[in-house]
């Protein structure tokens, strides 16, 4: 700045330098308004975007709860389902066994033509009579052989009630073992029950999480527009703050000229004062200490000790 200016040049510069900021300020001080109400809307989207997150963190959690509880579950069914099928397959073993008995023992009873207690009752008839009856000889060796015949079928007689008693007992084993196979079976319903009751808590939580996580997705975007929204005001708050800054430069020699105008007064306002004050002294006239004050203030005491 090459020009001398006067005083009343210089505070008119200075005044509209200061009119300049202070309207630059009032602006700032708009768009900061501004900024809150956008800065205050993304915290409340930033808060329901984080809330809704948490949220599905925790539903994840509780569907992999649901998701181990149903696994186990279904390990236990494949078990069961395994040790049915051991089960299932005794009982073919021991229904195929029943089978052949069956036909072995029915062949068994054609060859004895007659039940035990039938054939042991005619056999005891036959043997008391050859042992204790006078009978001729021809009905004697025709009732030996006879007693022989019987004997044989009565043989087979004793096969066929073993076997039969065989199969009863195989019959019963198959009874125990057909329960078996329902109470495996009921297990089974109710564990499937209970794997397909977690599965659709699962499934129910997956459905939850899928809408929070569309409104967290929601509440991201809109986030993310109110940052696009917010960074044309922060680029307009950066440069105001550096027109601001190159005003306070450009009016800064205009204030420190003002300044000085304004010190150079003030030395002459005291050094005026000072002089009146030494005079007074020099006329042993009353000073205040006001006025004592003025001539420390320039180092006038010494001079007038002196």
């Amino acid at each position: 700045m090459s020009e001398k200016l006067t005083e009343k040049e210089l505070k008119k510069k200075v005044e509209e330098y200061v009119h300049e900021i202070d309207a630059k300020k009032r602006k700032l001080a708009g768009i900061y308004q501004k900024l809150k109400v956008h800065r205050n809307e993304a915290d409340k989207y930033r808060l329901e975007r984080d809330t809704r997150n948490e949220k599905v963190r925790k539903l994840f959690e509780e569907a992999k709860t649901f998701r181990a509880e149903r696994d186990k579950v279904n390990e236990k069914i494949k078990k069961l389902k395994e040790s049915k099928k051991a089960v299932l397959q005794r009982a073919k073993d021991r229904g195929g066994v029943i089978k052949e008995k069956k036909s072995k023992r029915d062949e068994l009873n054609r060859e004895a033509r007659g039940t035990l207690e039938f054939l042991k009752k005619i056999h005891s008839e036959n043997l008391n009579t050859l042992l204790n009856e006078d009978v001729p000889l021809r009905h004697e060796i025709n009732l030996f052989n006879s007693f022989l015949e019987l004997k044989k079928r009565l043989k087979r007689a004793e096969e066929a009630n073993k076997l039969h008693s065989e199969i009863s007992h195989t019959y019963e084993n198959l009874k125990k073992i057909d329960e078996k196979l329902d109470k495996a079976t009921e297990e089974v319903r109710k564990l499937a029950e209970q794997a397909e009751n977690y599965h659709k808590k699962a499934l129910e939580i997956y459905s939850q999480v899928d809408v929070l996580k569309k409104e967290s997705d929601e509440q991201h975007r809109k986030l993310l527009e109110k940052y696009e929204q917010m960074k044309p005001m922060q680029n307009e708050i950066a440069n105001i703050n550096a027109e601001i800054k190159v005003l306070r430069e450009l009016m800064r020699p205009y204030h420190e000229q003002l300044e000085e105008i304004r010190k150079n007064r003030e030395e002459q306002r005291i050094e005026k004062k000072a002089s009146a004050i030494k005079e007074k002294l020099a006329g042993r006239k009353r000073v205040s200490l006001e006025d004592f004050r003025v001539l420390l203030e320039k180092n006038s005491l010494s001079e007038i000790s002196r």
